[in-house]
């Protein structure tokens, strides 16, 4: 699947109609189009992503979504994205439009497909089409058009994988908290298809408990009933609380604007700074503070493994006796299964009617009998293992998940527990000197307070800030209260569970049911099998990936992928076993860290997509980027964008690695402010003619 064309009117700086052909052609799959800050790179990517995804948009990137919470929701932010000129001159709508070809769908052909969204001001929502060879489809339509484009075109959670900003994705390399590592195995989740096998579990269940609920008599229906009414009440209050939340949270991105614009005001007045550098002042400023909070979620989290690091005789002598219960549990399985073959191969002998046995005196035959089973229970089953088995008793009997899970606690304890808590220390201690000089420094432009101007700035701040902080305090209680609804949920289903599993299944369900018990349990073998094996694959690319990228071989000797229930975390060891703390990379090799990790997704995701890149080549040294151009670009994809920043991003000598497998490049020119479009340049000459 390839991009042919994108129309853009109207949206953003893209005033009236833009058109832009970027089909590839064998051997050169690159497009580059370049343009200055300011000028609708990313612009370019946002209309994209919006044409594909609409209200959802949000789900593929923060990015995204904090551009929607700033305009003050979804409706706003559609109005926002009106070219400006386009509003003086009376026009109403815009719209974006990408044609697709070579989509391979399921038993269908399809040339092209003509993706479509578009804006009226005057109506509510935002209008979206889908066409394939110019008509609209009955699949499509059967789907729902959102849907289709979920599961036969681009899925959002594994979106930010093919449109990304290649400064940003460092974000990744720094991942820690538990919630950044739950985002990465849910994304992985998607890129393997484990999300579709788990609706299929989940659908089967409900349909073994559904036969259960109509085996159960008149007053388990009745308790059925009650369990089912009161999780329908509390899924509807956590559905109302999640609203109110979202609700806060886009009145405090507008509250925030407010206050951020008092406060310029005020530094302005105070020390005559320029809007650039009080904007620089605080973004840099937020960026500590939140970098700081991320830290300190993670030593939290870091903390509570403590009581188990300090006891760690305790957690030994627990990991001996749990690994002795397993052998324990091997060995009564085999003594138990072993008993039933000699008690089945007795009986055997017994019910025989051959003719030798029958031949024999009833003294003689039963005589031999003893003797035969005697000999079995001596040679088979040993009388002290018997005795064992008898009088063992577990006293933890863990789960194979519970060991396994206790087995990865002991060795995050054992290997990367202490170099990460002083890593995370050494950060947190820099985040504090660097947040209280930025602190100072702002300060200082709020210091002076001689006219009543300023002051007015300062209380209309002051009055912003205390709403802002009313909702932080309201949010809170409702995800306290969330949270607690979700525990309750949580145990009302177990107990729902409970009340399926004890009801004996109707005698014209039972062979329906023990078929679903089988694929239920076919099914987790298959996704358990599928996560090991796609595990060591994912492990094998990211470490191959890396060696091409890196300039330093050798620094990274093996790839360890930790997956955790939902959550997914990387660990990079060196040759000598120990882990690579990823604070200790540099920016650069943080980059470069994070892209081996992208391109060994979008290779494992078998998704057939293009990949288009805002800011390349950020960071990166000469031969890093050599390393990123002639090994990464050009095999990431069939089809494969980049927007660089000329002779900042991707300089002439850079440029002469790719031009061989470049096919076309644009430069995006600026008439106005309010007015971009695309120029086509032959690619020999995106540098001038003497390039």
């Amino acid at each position: 699947m390839y991009i042919e064309k994108i129309a853009i009117s109207n949206f953003r700086i893209y005033g009236g109609e833009n058109c832009i052909g970027i089909e590839p052609i064998p051997g050169k799959n690159v497009i580059i189009i370049s343009g200055e800050n300011g000028y609708g790179k990313t612009t370019f990517l946002t209309a994209l992503v919006w044409c594909l995804y609409g209200s959802q948009m949000q789900d593929v990137d923060k990015y995204y979504k904090d551009r929607i919470l700033a305009a003050g929701g979804y409706r706003k932010y559609l109005i926002s994205s009106m070219n400006r000129k386009a509003v003086v001159d009376g026009q109403k709508e815009y719209s974006v439009s990408i044609v697709l070809k070579d989509v391979e769908l399921p038993g269908i052909t399809c040339n092209s497909m003509e993706i479509s969204r578009s804006y009226n001001i005057n109506n509510p929502n935002d209008s979206f089409t889908i066409k394939m060879d110019g008509k609209t489809s009955e699949l499509v339509d059967d789907f729902g058009r959102q849907m289709f484009i979920q599961d036969f075109v681009l899925p959002k959670e594994i979106a930010k994988f093919f449109f990304f900003d290649a400064e940003k994705i460092v974000e990744i390399a720094e991942i820690q908290s538990i919630q950044d590592r739950r985002f990465l195995g849910q994304a992985y989740a998607e890129v393997l298809g484990i999300r579709r096998y788990e609706l299929l579990r989940n659908a089967l269940n409900d349909l073994r408990i559904r036969f259960r609920k109509d085996s159960a008599n008149d007053f388990e229906k009745d308790q059925f009933r009650e369990l089912g009414e009161e999780i329908n009440r509390i899924s509807t209050s956590i559905r109302r609380d999640e609203q109110k939340k979202e609700a806060l949270i886009t009145d405090r991105g507008g509250l925030r604007i407010q206050s951020d614009t008092c406060q310029e005001k005020i530094q302005r007045e105070g020390r005559g700074f320029s809007p650039q550098e009080i904007r620089a002042l605080q973004d840099e400023k937020t960026r500590v503070y939140e970098e700081t909070k991320r830290l300190l979620d993670e030593f939290k989290q870091l903390f509570e493994y403590a009581p188990f690091a300090i006891a760690g005789g305790i957690l030994v002598n627990l990991e001996n006796q749990v690994r002795y219960e397993g052998a324990w549990k091997k060995s009564y399985s085999d003594y138990k299964m072993l008993g039933e073959k000699v008690k089945s191969i007795m009986e055997a002998l017994e019910n025989s009617n051959g003719e030798p046995l029958n031949m024999i005196d009833r003294v003689t035959r039963d005589y031999y009998l003893a003797r035969v089973r005697e000999l079995l229970q001596q040679h088979l089953l040993q009388p002290q293992q018997k005795k064992q088995s008898d009088e063992f008793r577990p006293l933890h009997d863990f789960t194979e998940e519970e060991t396994n899970k206790l087995n990865v606690m002991l060795s995050n304890i054992r290997t990367t527990y202490r170099s990460r808590l002083q890593a995370l220390s050494r950060s947190l201690k820099m985040n504090r000197v660097a947040y209280s000089d930025l602190s100072r420094r702002l300060a200082l432009a709020e210091s002076v307070e001689s006219d009543e101007l300023l002051r007015s700035y300062r209380l209309e701040k002051d009055r912003i800030d205390k709403e802002i902080s009313s909702v932080d305090e309201a949010t809170l209680v409702l995800s306290e209260h969330i949270g607690a609804l979700e525990n309750t949920l949580t145990s009302k289903r177990a107990i729902f569970e409970e009340l399926a599993q004890k009801i004996k299944v109707n005698e014209k369900y039972r062979d329906m049911d023990e078929l679903v018990n089988r694929l239920v349990y076919e099914l987790d073998t298959f996704v358990m099998r599928m996560k090991s094996e796609k595990r060591d694959s994912l492990e094998s690319r990211i470490l191959s990936n890396l060696s091409i990228l890196m300039h330093k071989r050798d620094f990274v000797h093996r790839v360890f992928v930790e997956i955790i229930g939902e959550t997914l975390d990387i660990h990079l060891i060196d040759r000598n076993e120990n882990e690579i703390s990823k604070d200790d990379l540099s920016k650069g090799e943080q980059q470069l860290y994070a892209t081996a990790i992208l391109q060994a997704l979008v290779e494992e995701s078998g998704v057939d997509f293009p990949v288009l890149i805002d800011s390349p080549l950020q960071k990166f040294d000469d031969r890093h980027s050599r390393n990123v151009i002639t090994a990464f670009y050009p095999s990431i994809s069939g089809q494969v964008v980049i927007f660089p920043l000329l002779n900042k991003e991707l300089g002439k000598d850079e440029y002469s690695l790719l031009i061989d497998r470049v096919c076309k490049t644009f430069v995006i020119e600026n008439s106005n402010k309010d007015g971009s479009g695309f120029r086509e340049i032959v690619p020999i000459n995106l540098f001038g003619k003497d390039s």
